[in-house]
């Protein structure tokens, strides 16, 4: 091992041992070593053979048996057992200019946060506001530097594509002579998780040129990757690898087949293999006849499908479905009516009561379901009794004021048993409960089954919120039977939560079509904590379709007088 490599151990170390609460002089002893390491002179290895880093100050002979261990094996027992004894994801907090091991301790002990993930959800819930030696200036500063490390990432949440996704349709319909392009890839599909973007042109003159130098000029930090007369691949400026695909009589196919899924497009050319036809990567060919097509419904039509819909192109049944005209026409933007899930500052929001009914209404939404957190989540400033009476009564007030209906609910915590945060009593005067796990999250699969369907089994719950409680890209969800979940809503009438949120958006998709099956209602919910975040409700509904929602499966698609009539039935079942 070299200088470098030893000192950046021993550096880890004092961090590590910073993080555990260690005495102030033992931390210092290994970053004054880190320092040592770095600035000595003549060969590392040389020094400790003969004995001589051992006289320098500051090496002591522990410190120096650690350093000769690391030299002469490349590895250090102690070193791997202090790693073990914290949570793996604090190294990745480390990253994090300016917040320091002192602080992610604070964080760590007082929030239970271990991951990046976590950290940026808990900034965005305003989580660290409430933590001593924080504030404000703070909290923004680590939002920056997770943004900063996220452009890095090779993968990313579809809510950091899409301000990407507005400058690339801003770029092209200011800059380049287009009869249309379609972003595709899985940004049309939708997909939670988005590695890349494609964009098919259809140019009015087919000028390879004027588009490479018009995406210089207005991205010049751009790094064009690979290029020819049809492909244009670049890494964005953004972090975020986007490929133009130059397209003119095969524009139609060029969408259909760059819009994928990969495990989509080999069944549909399995099924028109079987009638005579080939699908490859150019087209459609009969014999050695490339077919044309005007659009992408008629590539459907000639294969005597229904049109599938790019979010549900993800190679289950879908093909079958099509053939048999099965395709359902999916929830669309307009049928969402209301929204559940709703913070405040009364918790962890950042914008007032009043604020985020205004933005409901504005939005043109017919009711608002206010859902602030229950008093076990201290931390994020859950509500006492005292506190809810409170909110009531200004609820009361501002009900004078909007023509939104208003319906009062909480974010109830399900306790570790399985139990809720407010007594029945208090929990039979909300309008509705959402039932969430916010806390130990260690369990078995039984464990958390069974916690979950104990607290649907309260007569006051409504919806299930984040059935798994994952934090994308950060955080793997509990693990827990989805399906035998779905049946214990299904029978007790308990509708389940589509987190809209990008970081959760949980339920996962690939459990919808289950829920639907059982009759279980989904709520599409924003789980907002600012206006901003409301739209989350819009943003994500793309990835809500994929497990093929139609209005008839959304508890927010009903008019205010059905949601009610929900809410009231629901009760009287139990």
């Amino acid at each position: 091992m070299d200088k470098k490599q030893v000192a950046e151990i021993l550096e880890e170390i004092a961090d590590i041992l910073e993080l555990k609460g260690e005495v102030e002089f033992k931390v210092r002893a290994y970053r004054n070593a880190a320092r040592i390491i770095r600035d000595v002179k003549g060969d590392l290895k040389e020094l400790v053979d003969s004995g001589d880093l051992a006289k320098i100050k500051g090496i002591g002979p522990n410190l120096f048996e650690k350093i000769k261990e690391l030299v002469n094996t490349g590895q250090l027992k102690y070193y791997e057992e202090l790693k073990k004894s914290i949570p793996e994801g604090l190294f990745e907090l480390l990253q994090i200019r300016g917040l320091g091991p002192k602080r992610i301790k604070a964080i760590y002990e007082k929030l239970g946060i271990t991951t990046l993930a976590e950290l940026e959800y808990a900034c965005r819930e305003n989580r660290l506001l409430k933590l001593e030696g924080f504030g404000k200036t703070i909290q923004d500063k680590v939002l920056k530097e997770i943004e900063r490390l996220k452009r890095s990432s090779e993968y990313h949440l579809i809510s950091f594509i899409f301000p990407i996704v507005k400058a690339i349709e801003d770029f092209v319909n200011s800059n380049l002579d287009v009869i249309d392009f379609t972003i595709t890839g899985s940004w049309r599909r939708r997909k939670e998780i988005i590695r890349d973007i494609d964009v098919v042109l259809n140019l009015k003159q087919k000028n390879f040129n004027r588009t490479i130098e018009a995406i210089q000029k207005n991205f010049p930090h751009t790094k064009i990757l690979k290029s020819d007369d049809n492909f244009i691949s670049l890494h964005s400026e953004f972090g975020v690898s986007v490929d133009f695909i130059l397209s003119d009589e095969d524009y139609a196919f060029k969408v259909f087949y760059t819009t994928g899924s990969k495990e989509f497009l080999e069944k549909f050319g399995k099924h028109i293999g079987k009638l005579g036809f080939e699908l490859k990567d150019d087209g459609i060919y009969k014999n050695a006849d490339k077919i044309d097509f005007s659009n992408e419904v008629e590539i459907f039509e000639k294969f005597k499908m229904k049109f599938i819909p790019p979010e549900i192109r993800e190679g289950f049944d879908e093909i079958e479905l099509a053939l048999n005209g099965e395709i359902p026409e999916l929830i669309q933007e307009k049928d969402l009516l209301g929204v559940f899930h709703i913070h405040s500052t009364y918790s962890d929001g950042s914008d007032t009561l009043e604020d985020m009914i205004a933005e409901c209404e504005k939005l043109g939404f017919k009711f608002v379901g206010i859902s602030d957190h229950s008093k076990s989540a201290y931390y994020a400033g859950g509500l006492t009794e005292d506190r809810l009476i409170q909110q009531w009564k200004e609820i009361d007030e501002l009900q004078k004021k909007f023509k939104i209906k208003i319906l009062k609910g909480a974010e109830v915590d399900i306790l570790p048993d399985g139990s809720l945060d407010y007594s029945d009593e208090i929990l039979s005067k909300f309008d509705f409960v959402i039932a969430s796990i916010h806390s130990k999250f260690r369990m078995t699969e039984e464990e958390a089954t069974n916690r979950i369907i104990k607290a649907m089994q309260n007569p006051y719950v409504t919806i299930l919120g984040h059935p798994t409680g994952r934090l994308l890209l950060g955080r793997d969800g509990y693990p827990v039977d989805m399906k035998k979940i779905i049946d214990e809503a299904s029978k007790l009438g308990v509708a389940i939560e589509f987190n809209a949120n990008p970081h959760r958006l949980d339920i996962d998709w690939r459990f919808i079509n289950y829920a639907r099956s059982k009759g279980v209602k989904i709520s599409i919910n924003p789980d907002a904590h600012a206006i901003g975040e409301i739209y989350y409700t819009i943003l994500s509904l793309g990835t809500a379709r994929k497990g093929m929602l139609t209005k008839q499966d959304v508890l927010n698609a009903m008019n205010v007088s059905e949601v009610q009539n929900f809410l009231k039935t629901h009760r009287l079942k139990k």
